[in-house]
């Protein structure tokens, strides 16, 4: 488990129904934090659940073409997921929105 005092939140660069996802730095690395938002709905009955089974999943995973997991971290009612930071934009800008600044043929966007 990450300890909240070290990890440093610089910006938002996304958010969605369940999380925010911050630009950030861990030990003078790079980071996206993904900070978890709780509330009991019909899609996400059991958050704490949730949260524990991508940790998991994310711990298995080593892949060059996937973002690294960093840590997680449960402290004082903030509860993150924190992963290599990626320049350049979101996967879906990158895929979907004429603005990416990284070409790619089709065979990579596949």
């Amino acid at each position: 488990m990450l300890k909240l005092q070290d990890i440093l939140f610089e910006k938002s660069i996304g958010s969605g129904a369940s999380a925010e996802v911050f630009k950030g730095t861990y030990k003078d690395m790079d980071v996206a934090i993904k900070k978890l938002r709780f509330s009991i709905t019909s899609e996400t009955p059991n958050p704490i659940k949730e949260f524990k089974r991508e940790v998991s999943t994310l711990m298995k995973v080593r892949h060059p073409n996937l973002v690294l997991f960093v840590g997680a971290c449960a402290d004082r009612g903030h509860v993150m997921i924190v992963t290599e930071y990626c320049f350049g934009g979101s996967l879906f800008s990158l895929l979907h929105e004429k603005k990416a600044t990284v070409p790619l043929s089709n065979k990579q966007k596949f």
